[in-house]
Order: structure tokens, then C-alpha cells, then sequence
């Protein structure tokens, strides 16, 4: 059966993770995070009954989404675009974390959870655009002997009743703004 990829940009778009509820104005420590694959699961898309469709999509076709320039109207219409096709996130606190896609004159979505002091760590949020829940779970690496962040890895996990979608998007920071 033909692999539904023209709709990937949505999920993409819901994966690519979050934007909206507070502006932004970093507060802490702002990570450039770089989506490495992740898929979706387009529930609004029937192939034949008892299958669904999923679509697989690389770093690369992430920051297409990102930036604006993939020929689908979901990653304009659920995110923010920034030319750079970066994702962000602001690392405020161990409870208190905010996401977003546009760098300058952007809005945030605020993440809440907790970080513990080996770095595990897992934060939750609700992104106003899409809808989409948002639950990033993995590592903050500390400069040793400290609860000082240098770097964030993990999975950022979505559900969107509004767009029917749900899927995973792994990330790794790459760098500090």
C-alpha cells in the first residue's frame, strides 16, 4: 500500500513539536535542539480498516518543517516558522521548562515536570496551536559536581485529539543561544 508521505509535514508539524501560551523571553539557559527521527501516527488518514498510517521522518524533514519550507500546510499553520529550522528549549528551572520554534518574537509553550539530580527528566505542556499534548522525557548532562545543565537529550512525545495525530520525535540540544 502506497506510504501516505504528503502528510507527514502534519505530523511533523504536531511532532515538530510546540509553540504557544506564554511569549518568549528567555529566562534560563536556551538549548537549540536538533530532532534526530521520530514518526507519527495519522489517525485521520483510513488506509483500510484495522490499519493505521505512519509516517517516518528523518532530522532533515524535521527542520524542513521547522524553517517553513516543506510543501505541506500544517507546519505553517501549527508552528511558528524560523528560518534557522530550529526547535528550542528553555531551560528555566528543574520544574519549569519552556518550547518553542521561533527565536526572536516568538511564543513559548510552558513545559512543567521535574528534573532529578542524576538529569533524569520528564515535563508536559500543552501546545495551543495544534492542541497537542506535549511530554518530553530523558537526560540533562550537569558540569560535574554541579546542577548546572549543559546539554538535554531525549523524546518528545505528542497526542493531538484536535489533529488526530500522536507520534515521538527524538532531540538532542546542540549548542546553547
Amino acid at each position: 500500500m502506497k506510504k501516505l508521505w504528503f502528510v507527514a509535514g502534519g505530523a511533523i508539524a504536531a511532532a515538530a513539536l510546540a509553540i504557544a501560551s506564554s511569549s518568549h523571553a528567555a529566562a534560563g539557559i536556551v538549548f537549540k535542539l536538533a530532532p534526530s527521527s521520530g514518526y507519527v501516527v495519522l489517525n485521520d488518514v483510513i488506509e483500510r480498516p484495522g490499519h493505521h498510517a505512519v509516517s517516518h521522518f528523518t532530522g532533515k524533514r524535521a527542520a524542513a518543517c521547522l524553517n517553513g519550507t516543506a510543501q505541506d500546510d500544517y507546519c505553517r499553520q501549527y508552528l511558528e516558522n524560523d528560518p534557522t529550522g530550529d526547535a528550542f528549549v528553555d531551560y528555566v528551572s528543574t520544574s519549569h521548562w519552556r518550547f518553542f520554534t521561533k527565536i526572536m518574537g516568538g511564543t513559548a509553550t510552558d513545559l512543567t515536570g521535574n528534573v532529578d539530580p542524576t538529569g533524569a527528566f520528564m515535563m508536559s505542556g500543552t501546545h495551543a496551536l495544534s492542541g497537542a499534548q506535549l511530554f518530553m522525557v530523558g537526560k540533562v548532562k550537569f558540569a560535574k559536581g554541579t546542577l548546572n545543565p549543559q546539554a538535554i537529550s531525549g523524546t518528545l512525545y505528542f497526542t493531538s485529539t484536535t489533529i488526530q495525530e500522536f507520534g515521538q520525535v527524538a532531540f538532542k540540544s546542540v549548542g546553547t543561544q
